[in-house]
């Protein structure tokens, strides 16, 4: 299984890289936790606290900057396998019916927790995942590219990611609308 930086780093700034997910919901649903998973190598991820959200409802652009994302607290639990897990709870995102690139990238500077990477597949849902390193640290531009650019694996690689939510009632479409609103002003 290949794997990916998805990783900001605040004490390399410039190596810091954003991994993005398609999910298709063909109803709407309002989003109660994102889990994502990562290699254990070092075993010092116990203590990051916070990971960067970023949630588009398009392929995204350069005009897509993943550093403006919103910042959301989440937990990291040992899988036991030589993974972990990331996890953001309590969210209570609502979106409609349709394709969105979700990311949650993790906040742990180098010094301290060292370097663990996203845990990626060779097979796709959807489009593949992109990835951006905005500070251009690694040579391969500052843009969105296909993660398995930035690894020498195939290209066509999607991210390992789990999202919980409730399809809410008919009555609450009003509300998903509002959701959709505040989400979005939110990413500015």
């Amino acid at each position: 299984m290949p794997v990916i930086i998805d990783h900001e780093f605040g004490d390399f700034a410039y190596h810091s890289c954003y991994q993005v997910h398609e999910v298709i919901f063909t109803t709407n649903v309002i989003i109660s936790d994102i889990t994502t998973y990562f290699t254990n190598a070092t075993g010092l991820w116990g203590g990051v606290t916070t990971a960067v959200l970023n949630i588009y409802d398009h392929s995204p652009t350069a005009a897509d900057d993943p550093r403006a994302g919103t910042v959301v607290v989440v937990s990291i639990a040992n899988n036991g396998d030589g993974t972990i897990s990331v996890r953001a709870s309590g969210l209570g995102i609502a979106l409609g019916a349709g394709s969105y690139w979700v990311g949650l990238t993790p906040f742990a500077d180098f010094g301290v927790f060292g370097q663990e990477f996203h845990l990626e597949s060779f097979t796709a849902i959807g489009s593949a995942s992109p990835l951006r390193n905005p500070g251009g640290g690694f040579g391969y531009g500052t843009n969105w590219a296909g993660a398995g650019d930035f690894s020498g694996n195939p290209t066509f690689v999607d991210g390992a990611i789990l999202i919980n939510g409730v399809i809410p009632a008919p009555g609450a479409v009003m509300f998903l609308g509002l959701g959709g609103l505040l989400m979005s002003r939110r990413r500015r």
